[in-house]
């Protein structure tokens, strides 16, 4: 016969069996395995597992995130397209530099304008012969300075 402590002990003790992470192996007491990532995990790897989610895939569709992205100032990151429709003020993401190429048809981040006001991606730029209108205007400053 155990005593009202002892009984109470060994209640727990059943009840409470450890959890395997999924991750690392580490066997971890049940009230300290995280399930809220749909698997058990332990806190180092859970917080791990957050960290790549947020560097990695979208926080607006959840979808994995290839080539140019954007973070946000509480750290997750939105793809292009994602960007493009959450711009604030209507702008489409003109603000940030998200344009459709006007030689290939992709949308992208933007990174010359010819003096003709055509935008051009980092892909196409190269092989645009014409000056951009950024060193147009710094000519067309340093003339009036003269």
């Amino acid at each position: 016969m155990l005593c009202p402590t002892c009984y109470t002990e060994s209640g727990r003790r059943q009840t409470e069996k450890n959890a395997l992470c999924t991750r690392c192996g580490i066997y971890i007491p049940q009230r300290e395995a995280n399930l809220e990532l749909g698997t058990t995990l332990c806190k180092k790897c859970c917080e791990e597992v957050r960290k790549n989610r947020r560097e990695r895939y979208c926080a607006s569709c959840g979808k994995f995130i290839e080539g140019a992205s954007f973070e946000k100032p509480d750290g997750t990151r939105l793809c292009i397209r994602c960007m493009h429709d959450q711009s604030p003020g209507g702008s489409g993401g003109r603000r940030h530099g998200v344009r459709v190429c006007d030689r290939c048809g992709r949308m992208a981040v933007i990174s010359y304008v010819s003096s003709e006001g055509t935008c051009l991606c980092m892909n196409c730029a190269p092989s645009h012969t014409g000056r951009g209108i950024l060193k147009y205007l710094t000519d067309a400053i340093n003339n009036l300075r003269r």
